[in-house]
């Protein structure tokens, strides 16, 4: 990948920390989002599409273990790592009902990393390689990658 970006491997490490860290300040913006305005989004009516953003369960790997592997495994220029983070606060400004968290960042941020390498990149890979990245099924990533540009 560094080869295809014209990038050092230093260089490629600085741009998987600064990812990192900014899914991090969205994590901690959305918690304490929550935290201010429990009693209103505890009236808030669940949608389908926003349950379906919802992690049950904690992913076994690390944010920034996972960044790492979105890196190596997607072979997308950098800058769609960029839009990702892009989209998501989009997302997010447009949707104030959905919450990227410790349980969900892989999903949202993964889905949203498919959308900015099929905007962006001139080849990609099929979603059945790319749910395999993410870590959830084929039926999952193409219902995701409805609900996220819907």
């Amino acid at each position: 990948m560094c080869k295809k970006l014209n990038m050092s491997v230093s260089n490629n490490i600085k741009c998987n920390e600064l990812i990192v860290s900014m899914i991090e300040l969205i994590i901690i913006n959305h918690k304490n989002h929550i935290n201010n305005n429990a009693n209103v989004l505890k009236r808030m009516l669940w949608s389908d599409r926003i349950r379906y953003f919802i992690g049950h369960t904690v992913p076994k790997i690390d944010i920034n273990s996972y960044i790492n592997r979105c890196f190596l495994y997607f072979k997308c220029n950098y800058v769609c790592h960029i839009y990702a983070i892009i989209y998501i606060d989009k997302i997010n400004k447009n949707n104030k009902q959905i919450f990227i968290n410790h349980e969900n960042y892989s999903r949202i941020y993964g889905t949203a990393l498919v959308c900015a390498c099929k905007f962006m990149e001139d080849d990609t890979f099929y979603n059945t390689y790319y749910a395999s990245i993410i870590g959830i099924t084929l039926n999952e990533l193409n219902y995701l990658e409805k609900m996220f540009l819907i």
